[in-house]
């Protein structure tokens, strides 16, 4: 246990991003990176959310309630604060954090107090080599709450009080001490590079004093030439031994200062918190200071080895050509590592949100009038989206900035690689004048720098996704960070931080272990195995599941823990002081929407009032219990059966298997809101239904869907797009195996059926599949049912689409929820029919067509106008509630792809709507790491198929690696996900992949390749598996642990234990081990559903 322990907490310092939940989840070997279909996951998103509603009671801690919610608000301020809870810092902290109301997303203007730090500062002597460690930091500021919330778990721990501004004090002359070692450190290398002791065992002597050191002689008045080339070696060598004898002056002073107020402290100073204080400012100066300066001596020690080698190549005395390459090499990979370089920082400055200094500048002058509107929700929205603009404008500014770099470091790349072809051509020939030194050739001594990542100091210009806010607030800057990081974000440890009241680790494993001790009960029920395996089995899982995750957090995480808990707290009071409400957007992405509640709940309950797809049936009250509103529910249900079961339409085993027992788990789905942003200022209501999994129709539905999905997916594989790559793949195959499949005047026409899955009749689809089963291709009876039974049998089920609200209890008289397979499946029947006039133009004309859903695309090469005309046709022939929009034109996009006819060519690329935010990712409730990680390989693998040319592949590999970096993902992430990508698809394994635009269609054809391979390999296994339920998922609920270790011990024993029984072999069972947090921002902030 103490191994594994040690392994998760050296990974703590490896991940440095936002969704790491310090695990070990990076040490897979990627078989659970599944492709995700990305369109499917759009399409979707109404479909089984049930972790809206994700039961965290068992957690719940009586002694750890959620705050009054009437306490006076200087008093939560006080109890929140991350600062000193002592006398008079105590009243100055309770003043510093009382919020003002805000109706425009600004920084609150705070005035820094004038601390001895200040003081401090002020009596230091001048730094001659640099001056920026004279100035207080701003993370060390008092406007900035960085320190107070690193040091406020170890002040509580405190024996006595401690003054939090003389601890200020401290870190300040820490970090002055840490920028003057940073600062002797160069002017050594300095130093050494003047007294040629740079490179001891260089056998050339070189006195090379730095352009730097003269420059600043010069600025200083300490030469007496403006001629850098004019001064002496003496001159030199003199001024830099005293810039260094002033850093060990200050040195002095500083450490002089810092025993002053280490003794102050008397017994209250200890080595946790001096070790805390240098801990928090090492990470600051290294990011601020130490990174750029290493930068500057790794310049002085290349210059000098570049000037040496040169010093000694010319010894050599080179002939005309061999000194042309030698300088040509030298110049060349300084400026292919220089521009590595440029891509790294401006990559990290996505990461650290600190973006160019001159997007400063970069302003869009807001409407004069805004500051002036009286109603303030308004003046916010407005001023939020004003402030997206802006923010949309800065990501795409960053996205130029980061292709250019990245062009740049391609053409050196190139130009290097060239003359080093060139070079080792002529080393093999037989013309000694053309060769150079080994030395030379061989490029050694060639290396200069490869930096893949360096930290930039955080700041508050930023190109990442934020929050939408369109209501005033009282909100903190620290509370709107947070929510920055978006729904998906779980902060750790909040399960563990329960130990630290009522409930103990080892109750708190146990109960997060109890999922999966219930599911594999269920699973040995169902499929008997040896008694004693069995035993065995449970046995040595329970220990490895405590070995894996009973262990106590790092300090560091469980300081991180604790400060967030109260951060989610405090949020919670200012939700419900000021009548806010708190939401994921409908889009399902990664993003808060924060308004007014009583607006929301207008909306909310407009909606439902207004509808005409859903009718009252019943109201729940004291007499009329929920629970015997689901009892009549049930008794009709299994009549509507009995009935079929008397007609001979289904017989006793039917009426068995769909019989509901009022023993079992049932319950009815709850029907809640997600806001949904728009062009204008006001917002709309999207309607979600929780999970359908234990509703009283979900054994049939799903019957139903196995039954009848096989016999729709081969009836209509020819004009149905499975998802984008079946697509792609699709209109790839047709216009490489046509003559002329594009001419000037061909045209591209997409169609969408809006809100069909709300709108459609019951009696339409209904009439659709009957329509379906008596096609001659479908023929006979499936399974014994015949196609009546099947059709009342889908009646019962649309009938009985049953949900509750507020209190009160709906049917769906028309449409249908998303959240049952079957609805997509009748939807698609549907359409099926209904497109047969428009797919026999198209068969007429050879052309292509290919539908997804309600969205259709087609290559038209007839007339706009008789296009038109179907058109028109075909939506008079829609169900009576149902819109359509079309769109022809040689410009179209469909499935997130942009297609074009670029004179008689096929251009394709991945779309991207110009009005959204930039830089989302999904939103995800299970695992959004591991999910998140998926979804870069996935997206890779979209961007190649749908990019048909290399510089839009290289366009939107960029926009994928910003979109990551923006929202906290480490760059060593992302390279490493983007390596394996590469390596994966390498069409040629054993040599390395040089992409380029002369071998991106030998790649991207080798994708498509294997992507198909692949798809037919698991639609076989899948298949298989679902038709004898033979895939099962188990899974337990994670907060902190070696999550990686157990699951992979885990399948070692199923198989090791379990596989080895002959008898429950057979049986052929898949098993998927998942973990669940049951504690995401989304869970612990927006308000339970049942409120509305």
């Amino acid at each position: 246990m103490s191994q594994s322990y040690r392994n998760i907490e050296g990974d703590i310092n490896r991940f440095d991003d936002v969704f790491h939940q310090y695990d070990d989840d990076d040490n897979i070997d990627g078989k659970e990176d599944s492709n995700i279909d990305i369109d499917a996951f759009f399409m979707n998103m109404g479909n089984d959310n049930n972790e809206d509603i994700i039961e965290i009671e068992q957690f719940n801690d009586d002694k750890d309630k959620m705050i009054d919610l009437i306490v006076e608000e200087e008093h939560l301020s006080q109890k929140l604060s991350q600062l000193s809870a002592s006398g008079k810092d105590q009243q100055q902290n309770e003043n510093d954090n009382q919020s003002k109301l805000s109706t425009v997303k600004k920084r609150p203007s705070l005035t820094p107090t004038t601390t001895i730090a200040a003081t401090t500062t002020k009596k230091m002597k001048p730094n001659e080599g640099d001056q920026s460690s004279d100035m207080i930091p701003k993370y060390l500021s008092n406007n900035n709450k960085a320190f107070e919330q690193m040091i406020n778990p170890l002040l509580q721990k405190a024996a006595n009080s401690i003054n939090i501004e003389l601890l200020r004090e401290i870190a300040v002359l820490i970090h002055q001490l840490e920028c003057i070692n940073i600062d002797r450190s160069l002017w050594t290398t300095y130093l050494r590079s003047g007294t040629s002791t740079l490179k001891p065992q260089a056998t050339t002597k070189l006195f090379l004093w730095s352009i730097e050191v003269k420059q600043r002689m010069i600025d200083c008045g300490e030469a007496t030439t403006s001629n850098p080339d004019e001064i002496d070696q003496d001159s030199c060598l003199s001024y830099v031994n005293r810039v260094l004898e002033k850093f060990q002056n200050q040195t002095n002073y500083c450490q002089t200062q810092l025993r002053e107020r280490k003794q102050r402290l008397n017994n209250s100073w200890t080595s946790e918190i001096e070790e805390a204080i240098t801990k928090f400012v090492q990470q600051y100066v290294t990011a601020v200071y130490k990174l750029p300066k290493e930068g500057q001596m790794v310049a002085v020690e290349y210059d000098y080895s570049d000037r040496l080698l040169q010093l000694e190549y010319y010894q050599e005395n080179p002939n005309e050509y061999q000194a042309i390459i030698f300088q040509d090499l030298f110049q060349l990979k300084s400026a292919k590592e220089t521009s590595k370089l440029d891509v790294a920082i401006l990559k990290q400055r996505i990461t650290y949100n600190h973006l160019p200094l001159s997007f400063d500048t970069l302003q869009i002058p807001a409407p004069k009038s805004l500051n002036t509107i009286d109603d303030r929700s308004l003046r916010q929205r407005l001023t939020d989206r004003y402030e997206k603009i802006l923010q949309q404008t800065k990501s795409d500014m960053m996205m130029v900035y980061i292709a250019t770099a990245e062009a740049k470091m391609n053409e050196n790349e190139k130009k290097f690689d060239a003359i080093m072809v060139k070079m080792k051509r002529n080393q093999n020939s037989d013309l000694p004048d053309y060769k150079l030194t080994q030395t030379i050739s061989d490029g050694q001594e060639l290396d200069w720098i490869d930096r893949r990542s360096i930290f930039i100091q955080k700041s508050n210009i930023t190109c990442s996704p934020t929050i939408i806010q369109d209501a005033p607030h009282h909100l903190s800057i620290e509370h709107i960070r947070f929510l920055n990081r978006g729904p998906t974000y779980i902060p750790p440890g909040q399960i563990h931080i329960l130990s630290k009241s009522s409930l103990t680790l080892a109750e708190m494993i146990t109960k997060q272990m109890a999922p999966l001790r219930r599911e594999l009960t269920k699973l040995f029920t169902k499929y008997p195995v040896d008694l004693s395996r069995r035993m065995n089995f449970e046995k040595l899982i329970e220990q490895l599941f405590n070995e894996s995750f009973l262990q106590s957090m790092p300090s560091i995480l469980e300081e991180r823990a604790l400060y967030e808990k109260q951060l989610i707290q405090s949020i919670q009071y200012y939700l419900k002081k000021d009548q806010l409400m708190l939401r994921r957007t409908a889009d399902n992405m990664n993003t808060y929407y924060l308004g007014r509640l009583d607006e929301f709940n207008e909306k909310s309950n407009d909606y439902i009032q207004n509808s005409t797809c859903y009718e009252l049936i019943g109201t729940i009250d004291e007499i009329h219990t929920e629970q015997q509103h689901l009892n009549e529910i049930i008794l009709s249900i299994n009549s509507q059966l009995e009935i079929l079961y008397e007609r001979k339409l289904i017989n006793r085993d039917h009426l068995t298997q769909w019989n509901i027992d009022k023993k079992s788990t049932i319950n009815l789905p709850y029907l809640y809101f997600l806001p949904e942003t728009n062009e204008d200022v006001h917002i709309s209501v999207q309607p979600r239904l929780t999970s359908y999994r234990h509703c009283p129709i979900y054994i049939l539905a799903t019957y139903l869907d196995q039954l009848l999905r096989p016999l729709f997916n081969s009836f209509s594989r020819s004009t149905t797009c499975l998802n984008g790559f079946d697509f792609m793949q699709k209109l790839k195959h047709y216009y490489f195996t046509q003559s002329h499949p594009f001419r000037p005047t061909t045209h591209l026409a997409t169609f969408k059926i809006h809100d069909l899955y709300n709108m459609i009749s019951h009696t339409a689809l209904l009439n659709a599949l009957n329509t379906f089963l008596v096609n001659p291709l479908i023929v006979g009876q499936h399974q014994r049912l015949s196609n009546d039974a099947i059709v009342e049998l889908t009646t019962i089920v649309l009938q009985n689409n049953i949900f509750s609200s507020n209190g009160k209890i709906y049917r769906f008289i028309k449409g249908c929820p998303l959240n049952l397979s079957l609805t997509e499946l009748l939807v698609n029947i549907y359409l099926h029919n209904w497109q047969a006039p428009l797919v026999k133009y198209i068969r007429l004309d050879d052309t292509f067509y290919g539908r997804y859903n309600n969205e259709g695309f087609m290559i038209w090469n007839r007339s706009i106008e008789q296009l038109q005309k179907i058109f028109d046709e075909l939506e008079e022939s829609l169900d009576s509630n149902l819109q359509m929009t079309t769109f022809i034109d040689n410009n179209v996009h469909f499935l997130q792809a942009s297609i074009e006819n670029q004179n008689s060519l096929l251009y394709t690329r991945v779309y991207h709507d110009s009005i959204s935010q930039r830089f989302l990712l999904p939103y995800i409730a299970d695992h959004p790491r591991l999910f998140h990680r998926q979804w870069l390989r996935s997206a890779l693998i979209q961007a190649c198929q749908y990019c048909n040319r290399f510089d839009d592949f290289e366009e939107e590999r960029l926009y994928i690696e910003l979109t990551f970096l923006a929202n906290g993902y480490s760059f060593d992430f992302i390279e490493y996900h983007l390596k394996q990508f590469f390596v994966h698809f390498n069409p040629k394994q054993y040599e390395q992949l040089n992409l380029n635009r002369s071998t991106y269609h030998l790649f991207r054809d080798e994708l498509f390749c294997r992507l198909d391979q692949q798809k037919c390999d698991l639609e076989q296994e899948e298949q298989l598996l679902q038709k004898n339920r033979q895939f099962i998922q188990l899974s337990y609920l994670f907060d902190w642990g070696s999550r990686c270790q157990f699951n992979q011990k885990f399948y070692q024993l199923w198989f090791k234990i379990l596989e080895q029984d002959p008898q429950f072999k057979k049986h052929g069972l898949k098993i998927k081990l998942n973990t669940k947090h049951c504690y995401s921002s989304n869970t612990l902030l927006a308000r339970s559903i049942t409120h509305f």
